[in-house]
């Protein structure tokens, strides 16, 4: 039961970092692209930080896969 739970979170995660990933992205590339007078594209040192959680999750999901 307890292996079951664990590898639902770890699927929830994953689903959540790729969406957290899709959204920084395109707020990056409608900054970029579709904006007519593009402002510097900031983003928050926890956004960042959460970012950066987020691709090295998704790193690791592609290398090693989920495992339980």
């Amino acid at each position: 039961m307890g292996l079951v739970l664990l590898n639902k979170f770890l699927l929830l995660m994953l689903f959540l970092s790729l969406l957290n990933v899709i959204k920084e992205l395109v707020r990056f590339c409608w900054n970029w692209l579709v904006t007519t007078q593009p402002k510097l594209f900031s983003i928050s040192s926890r956004g960042l930080f959460i970012l950066g959680l987020s691709f090295s999750y998704i790193l690791l999901w592609i290398f090693n896969g989920i495992k339980i």
